[in-house]
């Protein structure tokens, strides 16, 4: 719980990292204990917020065990793993070890779970996946990554405005690809 409370100030990140405190959050999220399960995977996640740690949690090891936080059904190691995972798949030099080892498949999951902030979450990482190489645009429709998407669009509740935002910015990205408009035509309605 320490390392988590410290390393929401941006200040202390620097110390920890020399300190090796990633290689110790990688190996505490692994950890049986939820409440470990939890405050490290959130510590990840602020650290994930750095652009210069991306690299350093992917070089300790914790996208794997991050994608296994994923299917937890602890909200919060859920949530905050998935936020991490996001944060990794914005960045081209890290984005492989959000997605590798069943990592797409389980944001595909985790954005077709019921939780909205969870959804979101995955759904901003499928856009980030996608905003990347067509083969990768590929891979989130030839996986299934659409439907999710879809269904976000298609909420037309007053509240799903920020729901319909996200999966749109995940529609332009997907579509940046001309070779994606067929599939996505056959696969939706509104396209």
């Amino acid at each position: 719980m320490t390392l988590c409370n410290l390393s929401t100030y941006k200040g202390n990140r620097p110390a920890m990292i020399e300190r090796n405190v990633l290689d110790a959050l990688a190996h505490l999220a692994e950890c049986e204990s939820v409440e470990i399960q939890r405050c490290a995977s959130l510590a990840l996640y602020n650290f994930s917020c750095d652009l210069t740690s991306l690299i350093l949690i992917k070089d300790a090891g914790a996208p794997p065990t991050l994608i296994k936080l994923c299917a937890r059904d602890d909200l919060d190691c859920k949530r905050y793993s998935v936020m991490t995972l996001c944060n990794l798949a914005s960045s081209e030099l890290t984005r492989e070890s959000a997605i590798r080892g069943g990592g797409l498949q389980t944001l595909i999951k985790v954005a077709n779970e019921r939780d909205l902030e969870c959804r979101h979450y995955a759904t901003i990482a499928l856009s980030n996946i996608a905003s990347a190489k067509p083969k990768m645009q590929i891979q989130v429709l030839v996986h299934g990554g659409f439907a999710p998407i879809d269904e976000l669009i298609r909420d037309r509740s007053p509240s799903a405005m920020e729901s319909r935002r996200i999966a749109a910015m995940a529609v332009c990205n997907l579509t940046a690809n001309t070779g994606n408009h067929e599939f996505l035509m056959k696969d939706s309605a509104h396209c």
